[in-house]
């Protein structure tokens, strides 16, 4: 089996894919991830409350919020966790939301 070599140039675009990640995904999440449920909603938010991630975008270091989520509607969306921004944290204008999927 040969190993994928990835040259300079998108090694920082592949290791901000990487990055981005939240943690493995466990089996109830799949579905739980796309159902515009309450339920669910609790369920992801006990999971992913408390996470501190670095956005390798914007450099930015994020907390997810622990009181809600947001849902968008279409297709690839789901649910999104809120992030709450370690430099501004009582300025809700630079909270952003990210995806759970990869």
């Amino acid at each position: 089996m040969q190993k994928a070599v990835i040259s300079a140039r998108y090694q920082d675009r592949y290791q901000a894919l990487y990055d981005r990640q939240f943690t493995r995904v466990e089996d109830w999440e799949e579905d739980a991830r796309k159902k515009n449920d309450c339920v669910e909603e609790a369920r992801l938010l006990t999971k992913y409350k408390g996470l501190v991630f670095n956005d390798p975008d914007s450099g930015s270091t994020f907390s997810v919020w622990d009181r809600n989520m947001e849902f968008r509607r279409g297709r690839g969306n789901g649910w999104f966790v809120v992030g709450v921004s370690a430099d501004k944290p009582d300025d809700e204008s630079c909270n952003e939301p990210f995806s759970l999927d990869k």
